[in-house]
């Protein structure tokens, strides 16, 4: 039995009935471009990266002082496919493929057992964020305003020559006293932009 002074009767909405009168994800009423989004926030993104590398290391003398170091090259291929849809909601595809080659060098030094130099080169990539490459673009409304958001398909990966030259002086067991310049050419950068209108 029920406990007396309980409520027995009560009213529920009808959820999809809402959904359809309010045409909530029919993207052709007022939710099409609600604080929320819109279609432009709908996107698939998929990134296949392949890659081989071949190494040589050496252990020699110069000078009746150890030299080690190694050479290598690193090949990679990127692979990216991107959908999403344009601010007017039709469906936007976009295939891309690029390839960099990654050549790498290390050369340490000894001076004297307690005095190592080291000289290093790279090639560095680095890839931009799968949201950054996504091909769509949304729409916010707020108010009287506006808010377009864009990705770039064809925006290339951070790419940089780096040099590292450190000269290392180990005066006791545990202890170092290091000085390490380096200097990083960038070949190509990207960032986001915000344009008022």
């Amino acid at each position: 039995p029920v406990p007396a002074g309980s409520t027995v009767n009560w009213a529920t909405p009808n959820v999809f009935a809402a959904e359809n009168a309010l045409g909530i994800y029919s993207n052709g009423s007022l939710f099409a471009l609600s604080t929320k989004g819109d279609l432009g926030d709908n996107v698939e993104v998929r990134e296949r990266d392949t890659g081989a590398y071949l190494q040589m290391n050496w252990d020699s003398h110069l000078l009746d002082r150890e030299l080690r170091g190694n050479l290598g090259v690193r090949v990679v291929r990127t692979g990216q496919w991107s959908q999403g849809y344009s601010s007017s909601l039709l469906p936007i595809t976009a295939n891309r493929d690029y390839g960099d080659v990654l050549p790498a060098f290390n050369l340490a030094w000894s001076l004297r057992p307690d005095l190592l130099l080291r000289f290093a080169y790279s090639r560095d990539l680095s890839r931009p964020n799968l949201t950054d490459v996504a091909a769509s673009t949304s729409v916010t409304v707020s108010g009287t305003s506006f808010d377009v958001k864009s990705g770039n398909p064809n925006i290339d990966p951070f790419l940089a020559n780096a040099y590292d030259l450190s000269l290392e002086w180990y005066p006791a067991p545990g202890t170092l006293v290091s000085v390490a310049p380096f200097r990083k050419d960038v070949l190509s950068f990207s960032s986001s932009e915000t344009v008022n209108t």
